[in-house]
């Protein structure tokens, strides 16, 4: 299993990972499930040692970011922070998309979900 108390993290020298686990260990209306981020964890880690996922190919997409400096950083932080809002709901009894996602289109181009968040943050 994981060790998730304070002496296996180095909390004093980054005060965002003490406050993240203050709130993770004294939350009780906010959970977190720690199996779903060890799988998510684990595949993103093994897609990048196989050079399937890597910086260079999150540059690729065009609404990505291309440089590597402070705005690119201030981007993926906003875009993290809203991206929980673009998940679409699958009707349950025809496990389709209901169609009610957001949409924008951006350059000529239509975008939905987390591209669509993107080209509206672009």
């Amino acid at each position: 299993m994981y060790q998730t108390d304070s002496s296996s993290l180095n909390l004093g020298l980054n005060p965002v990972l003490k406050s993240a686990y203050f709130i993770s260990t004294n939350s009780q209306d906010v959970q977190i499930p720690l199996d779903g981020i060890y799988q998510a964890s684990s595949k993103i880690y093994s897609l990048m040692k196989i050079k399937k996922y890597s910086t260079s190919n999150w540059k690729k997409h065009d609404l990505h970011p291309k440089t590597t400096d402070e705005k690119t950083i201030d981007w993926i932080f906003l875009v993290d922070l809203l991206n929980f809002s673009f998940w679409s709901d699958l009707d349950k009894a025809t496990n389709t998309s209901n169609n009610q996602k957001f949409s924008i289109t951006f350059k000529n181009q239509h975008y939905t979900g987390y591209w669509a968040l993107c080209a509206a943050i672009n």
